[in-house]
């Protein structure tokens, strides 16, 4: 398991932001899996966030455990 899977299950939640358009847009995930050393979410493909993945594939998810000063912000290249 990668640091940053173990990091997004002891948070519980994280936020993905993408681009809305122009404007930067957040939404709490609570669903991650990994696989073949990558990391994986899941969304809806008649949804919004899966419309701006396709566009715009670049994104950050944020992170940050409860009741702690531990957070983590990374920038990652969504593909298919």
């Amino acid at each position: 398991m990668s640091k940053a899977y173990e990091f997004l299950k002891e948070c519980g939640y994280f936020y993905v932001l993408t681009i809305n358009e122009n404007f930067p847009a957040g939404r709490p995930f609570g669903a991650v899996m990994e696989y073949a050393g990558k990391l994986f979410i899941s969304t809806n493909d008649g949804n919004k966030v899966h419309k701006q993945l396709r566009d715009n594939g670049n994104i950050q998810i944020l992170a940050k455990k409860e009741r702690t000063r531990d957070w983590n912000l990374r920038r990652i290249i969504f593909t298919e």
